[in-house]
């Protein structure tokens, strides 16, 4: 997990959410999902995998997003005691649970960018 805040990650699943509706509706617009229809596949046009490639992609990134919003907002914060500012709390501290969490998210993230640089 990242030092990024609870937000950063709320904002950038709202728009990693914006950008797939924009491409559904943008590919159905060019040319009405033709590239995702089987037929189309199984010929593995070029078209088809890129369009899968970037679908899948921006999907998992999305997913990845909305997994570190839930466990930034549900450890929540601390008081350092030394400095007595408000801080995120350390990945040490957190629930078995979302440290299980961190790493699936992880492990998406590397899926998502060995896909991005694939396509």
């Amino acid at each position: 997990m990242t030092h990024f805040s609870d937000f950063s990650f709320l904002a950038r699943a709202v728009s990693d959410f914006c950008v797939l509706v924009w491409s559904l509706m943008h590919i159905y617009n060019i040319d009405k999902f033709e590239a995702l229809r089987w037929k189309t596949i199984k010929r593995k046009e070029v078209k088809s995998i890129m369009t899968i490639l970037f679908l899948l992609s921006v999907t998992s990134l999305l997913i990845y997003d909305i997994i570190c919003t839930k466990i930034k907002y549900t450890e929540g914060f601390i008081v350092d005691p030394l400095t007595k500012t408000i801080i995120g709390k350390p990945a040490e501290e957190w629930s078995p649970e979302n440290k299980r969490l961190r790493h699936i998210a992880n492990r998406l993230l590397m899926l998502f960018y060995a896909m991005e640089n694939s396509a």
